[in-house]
């Protein structure tokens, strides 16, 4: 899947993942949405937190599946959040001194 493609010895394949992000996002754009919303939010979510570049691009991604897809989307979220919260949780830092104010 071009979507989370990894990058090949030299040579990147940064711009393919960001094509196929945009061009998913235009499909949906366009009321041409998937049978099964499952299968696309398991691997978006499960390639979050990889890369922060492409962290960003899937959250993006994400963002356009769950303002389009709506009650299609929401019976998933149960299933995906885990998966999310483990992901986002990574990038947290254990600093224990409180927020400045």
């Amino acid at each position: 899947m071009a979507l989370v493609m990894p990058d090949k010895q030299d040579t990147s394949c940064y711009p393919v993942r960001v094509s196929a992000a945009g061009a998913i996002t235009t499909l949906l754009d366009n009321d041409y949405m998937p049978p099964d919303f499952l299968p696309l939010l398991q691997v978006i979510v499960s390639n979050i937190g990889n890369d922060e570049n492409d962290s960003s691009i899937l959250f993006q991604l994400l963002s356009s599946i769950m303002e389009t897809g709506e009650e299609k989307v929401s019976v998933h979220i149960p299933h995906i959040i885990p998966s999310l919260a483990g992901s986002v949780s990574k990038w947290l830092t254990s600093n224990l001194e409180p927020w400045p104010q």
